[in-house]
């Protein structure tokens, strides 16, 4: 039975269902885990050496490091990672 001035559709609510939904969202958040701002850039870099098969023309440099990138006060912000920390940082 609907009440003076409410419509069918406001009385289809369930309302115990409606005032859990932020618990039940939270929940799902805290199970997200180690979470960090940005995004994770997968890209090859070249060394310093000036002789260095890097360096020749072609060459995509070396390795493939993950490189962390985010924004900070409108500046974008990376740190290279080393290969050794490659896979902490996939996970």
């Amino acid at each position: 039975m609907l009440v003076p001035g409410e419509d069918a559709m406001a009385a289809s609510y369930n309302i115990p269902a409606l005032e859990q939904r932020p618990v039940r969202i939270l929940r799902q958040v805290a199970n997200i885990g180690n979470v960090r701002p940005g995004a994770l850039v997968h890209c090859y870099m070249k060394c310093g050496n000036p002789s260095c098969s890097c360096r020749q023309s072609g060459e995509r440099g070396h390795s493939p490091y993950f490189v962390p990138v985010r924004q900070a006060r409108g500046k974008r912000i990376s740190r290279t990672v080393p290969p050794a920390a490659d896979a902490a940082i996939q996970a």
